[in-house]
């Protein structure tokens, strides 16, 4: 692992003065590389690495767009950092942010019954969870076995920089191992400092929460917390993008995909080096992408969701009241749509993404409130196109950018990036250049990043699926009211004609009780919830697949198969459908099907 201090001792992951964008390259690094200037590569696997450039060098020649779209200007920042000729930049990802899928749901799934079976007898003996999140409260009883010791395999804390980690195969940050997590334990217990010897925290609470609800089993009370009270831990603490936080005034914990990215490679590499079987919880969401399950990251999940024995477990997303997608269809070249925004007076900087599904092309135009409009916007025949568009009675500035195609998915996209955005009625009408009966969806940033008074007038539930709940390669659980037997409010939504694989089954989501920080009980909301039943679940399947020998070759793909013929179904609804996918997670019927 190379420093990542720069020259001015200052560690680039945890600072607000660095920008990291993910890239895809082909080759390998024969040259010089030039760190002391402020541009580092850090490589992930043989495809992918982390570009993280100083805001002094994007402002340097005033080509700075806060939200790191001009891809083109990037990749030349990239090209001229590292001097050899068997290295290429394939592909520079726009930023894309990831938020928390935060907003009794055991007995909801049934598990009392499960337990009160002693011919099956499933705890996760034998299992991995492993979750992406923002760390865990290690020194909490609920995480720990009969003896004392913690069930937490490892600790990788992206944001603590410490020498020594150079044989622990990550890009950046520290490992804890078991070892250490004890030692720290112990010393707690004799009164002494336990963060001197593993000073990792969660700040926030919610990695706490999932693991407290996946898998809390507190052995002084005889109390169980969780599905999987017998599973071992290993938890990645994420580090938040400090640059794009401290741009955009974001008060909630935010994430891209250069923290993502190697903390999933991690726990693939090390399922496959320690031959145990995986569950992988990653309980966040995005809007940045089309919402078809072909991402960058849909992508890179499906390489890590082939490998027998590993399981990626994620939430449908809180957007499905949050008014932040639209939908629209144009039937003739020539014809036009208008989408409406309305933006509140709180948001002064949002990203709109239009996307237009491929063989289709649109150009647009953008109106603001009083009345001014940008012109006809059109890529004239170029793959990418930039443009800047000032709005003078606004004193709003867009960078317009264009991909057609947009290379993970071949589909059409604009991204309008507006900054110093004038609140009130915005509008943007796309009119057909070709095509027929054209399908325009668009959407804005998650309810997490923005006022919930910013949102679409003429929204739509269906696609406020999120990313990655959208990955046909995942469990997706969507959230319903255990009390009423109806779905969630902000329980995202596929799309109406894509929906099957892509939401599994729904689980109960509402006021659900969990562990917190201090051994404090919180009472917690969100689909993150129902990602964490359906990854306790998925542990048990693992336990008694793999670890027993019953099915020793359980793969995502089986695991959706037993899941969906073991749900609850509501009299009168047709399954699967776009809101409770399969039904409703019944662990009891899950295994008395399987027998």
């Amino acid at each position: 692992m190379e420093s990542k201090i720069d020259k001015n001792n200052e560690y680039i992951f945890n600072s607000p003065n660095y920008v990291h964008i993910m890239i895809e390259y082909l080759g390998k690094v024969t040259g010089d590389k030039k760190n002391e200037e402020g541009v580092f590569i850090t490589f992930i696997n043989n495809e992918y690495a982390i570009a993280s450039i100083k805001l002094d060098i994007l402002r340097a020649n005033n080509k700075l767009d806060e939200s790191n779209q001009d891809i083109n200007y990037i990749r030349g920042i990239i090209t001229s950092y590292i001097d050899s000729s068997e290295f290429k930049v394939i592909y520079v990802l726009p930023s894309q942010l990831y938020t928390l899928q935060e907003i009794s749901a055991i007995e909801a799934a049934q598990v009392n019954l499960l337990e009160a079976n002693p011919q099956l007898n499933l705890n996760g003996d034998g299992v991995i969870i492993g979750i992406i999140d923002t760390g865990i409260d290690y020194l909490n009883n609920i995480f720990m076995d009969e003896t004392g010791k913690t069930r937490i395999e490892f600790i990788w804390d992206q944001g603590v920089n410490t020498k020594g980690n150079e044989n622990n195969n990550i890009p950046y940050g520290t490992i804890y191992t078991s070892n250490d997590i004890n030692k720290a334990i112990n010393a707690y217990r004799n009164g002494e400092n336990p963060y001197d010897i593993v000073p990792s925290r969660d700040e926030v609470g919610h990695g706490t929460h999932m693991a407290s609800l996946v898998g809390g089993m507190d052995y002084n009370k005889n109390q169980v917390y969780g599905i999987a009270s017998k599973c071992r831990y290993g938890i990645i603490k994420l580090n938040e993008d400090m640059a794009l936080k401290k741009r955009f005034n974001i008060k909630v914990p935010v994430y891209n995909l250069a923290t993502i990215f190697p903390a999933l490679e991690y726990l693939k590499d090390y399922t496959l080096a320690n031959s145990k079987p995986m569950v992988i919880l990653l309980p966040i969401e995005s809007n940045s992408g089309n919402h078809k399950g072909n991402s960058i990251l849909d992508k890179y999940i499906k390489t890590i969701a082939s490998n027998v024995g590993i399981v990626i477990v994620t939430g449908t997303g809180n957007e499905g009241d949050a008014g932040g997608h639209s939908l629209s269809v144009i039937e003739n070249v020539g014809d036009s749509e208008v989408i409406v925004l309305n933006i509140s007076e709180e948001d002064k900087n949002i990203i709109l993404d239009i996307w237009v599904n491929v063989p289709d092309v649109v150009d647009v135009n953008v109106i603001s409130p009083s009345g001014e409009e940008s012109g006809v916007l059109s890529t004239s025949g170029s793959i990418e196109f930039a443009e800047e568009i000032s709005f003078v009675l606004e004193e709003t500035h867009i960078f317009y950018t264009e991909f057609v195609p947009e290379v993970f998915t071949g589909d059409q996209l604009i991204r309008i990036a507006m900054h110093n955005i004038r609140p009130g009625i915005w509008k943007v009408r796309t009119t057909l250049e070709k095509g027929k009966n054209s399908t325009i969806n668009a959407w804005i940033p998650q309810r997490a990043l923005i006022n919930p008074k910013t949102r679409f007038l003429n929204s739509d539930i269906y696609g406020t699926i999120t990313i990655p709940g959208d990955s046909t390669e995942t469990i997706t659980a969507a959230g319903y009211d255990q009390d009423n037997f109806n779905i969630l409010g902000y329980s995202g939504v596929a799309f109406r004609d894509d929906f099957v694989d892509r939401i599994d089954i729904a689980a109960g989501s509402k006021n659900a009780v969990a562990i917190g920080l201090n051994n404090k009980i919180n009472i917690i909301n969100g689909t993150s919830v129902a990602a964490a039943m359906a990854a306790g679940t998925c542990a048990l399947l693992m336990e008694w697949g793999i670890v027993r020998r019953n099915y020793p070759y359980m793969s995502t793909q089986s695991i959706k198969t037993f899941i969906a013929r073991g749900t609850q179904k509501r009299k009168g609804d047709i399954y699967p459908n776009a809101q409770w996918g399969y039904g409703i997670l019944n662990l009891y019927d899950i295994f008395s099907n399987i027998n």
